[in-house]
């Protein structure tokens, strides 16, 4: 692990390092976008880190306050919690009354693999913190980043608008990488899925899903996947389904489930 640290005084204008400023932190891509590299390539310039073809993380101990009633970690590195690349660019947009700073950690092999994907992290924090920020800094983000499964697709602009009930190629690709890290992985190509919802006990429309996901990777870097169950041979034959993607709950009851596709197949 490397560190950088570069501190930021005031906020970030559209004249910060000769750039406009309105194609930074425009979606929650850990991907950076040309003007997010451009922009990461000189305030890290000391460091000489290529970004592209990286995965960012962003995190800041600022995301406590957003809840109001967490309380504050008692350990400096325990406070940095993860951010979206969105939420890191508002907040280097904002003005704030005490110096802050970018510090960039650089992840060893082992740390990208707790993460899960990451390449790299991003921490924005008070310019006096930033003698806290030590070797165990790297370790301890890393894990909180590990909690949870980098799954953000790289098309998502390419779907939610077909509306036939077949998924397309790139939709196939969508929901290959959202569940990538299932435990039992699954390739959705050629494969006929029901999404269903079991409050309202209905069928949701293919189209209908891919824009739910989107909705929340609008203000998250990855989606929390929902249950996908695999159905048996018998169960193929019975509902015309190999797998169904489940909404909301995590508990089911199998068998009411699968005579609920059977009556879905059956009416006209």
């Amino acid at each position: 692990m490397r560190i950088l640290s570069v501190l930021i005084v005031g906020s970030l204008t559209t004249s910060t390092f000769g750039q406009n400023t309105d194609s930074l932190g425009i979606d929650c891509n850990p991907t950076l976008n040309k003007q997010e590299i451009a922009y990461l390539d000189q305030l890290f310039s000391e460091e000489n880190y290529d970004f592209q073809h990286k995965k960012i993380g962003f995190a800041s101990p600022n995301v406590i306050h957003l809840f109001g009633v967490m309380p504050m970690p008692p350990g400096f590195n325990d406070q940095l919690l993860p951010v979206s690349k969105k939420e890191y660019f508002l907040q280097l947009k904002q003005e704030h009354a005490k110096p802050k700073c970018s510090e960039l950690l650089i992840l060893t092999d082992s740390l990208k693999a707790i993460t899960k994907g990451f390449d790299a992290i991003v921490i924005f924090i008070p310019e006096k913190k930033r003698k806290k920020v030590n070797a165990k800094t790297a370790p301890v983000v890393a894990t909180t980043f590990g909690y949870r499964d980098l799954n953000y697709p790289d098309n998502l602009q390419k779907v939610g608008a077909d509306t036939s009930s077949a998924l397309n190629k790139e939709e196939v690709a969508f929901l290959n990488q959202i569940y990538q890290h299932y435990p039992d992985r699954f390739d959705f190509s050629n494969k006929k899925i029901a999404v269903v919802d079991q409050h309202s006990e209905h069928i949701v429309a293919k189209q209908d899903y891919f824009n739910r996901i989107k909705k929340h990777l609008g203000k998250d870097f990855l989606y929390p996947t929902d249950d996908l169950i695999l159905l048996n041979e018998s169960e193929k034959q019975e509902t015309g389904y190999d797998a169904v993607i489940l909404l909301p709950e995590k508990m089911i009851n199998r068998e009411k489930l699968i005579e609920f596709l059977k009556m879905s197949r059956n009416r006209p």
